[in-house]
């Protein structure tokens, strides 16, 4: 039984989402986000700036922070959707503004079949 839940887990693919706006999506933030959302099943990371930064940049995400007037900031990144195998290897890249959710699901059905 372990082998076959183990085996179940690994196929199910694992969504996950950076922020690039730390100081907005505070672990709070994000907890209600999900449970508003039903997204329970994501993984949402946030953090200190630096940590993130690190991530950004091993992504090749580019995050700028635009101010606007004195009560409104606009923070521009790189639109991007990454998937990766099992094993954490770059499989494919889909631009955000691509991305449909049939056109998704069919990649990761693939990728789940692989």
């Amino acid at each position: 039984l372990h082998t076959g839940i183990a085996t179940e887990r690994a196929r199910t693919p694992v969504l996950v989402a950076i922020t690039v706006d730390p100081e907005h999506d505070t672990v709070e933030r994000i907890a209600q986000y999900v449970a508003t959302n039903n997204l329970e099943r994501f993984l949402f990371l946030t953090g200190d700036r630096a940590g993130l930064e690190r991530g950004w940049t091993g992504f090749a995400i580019r995050v700028e922070r635009m101010h606007g007037d004195e009560h409104k900031e606009t923070v521009l990144h790189t639109p991007v959707t990454y998937v990766l195998d099992r094993e954490g290897r770059f499989v494919f890249l889909i631009r955000d503004e691509a991305l449909e959710a049939g056109r998704l699901a069919n990649l990761l059905e693939h990728l789940v079949a692989s």
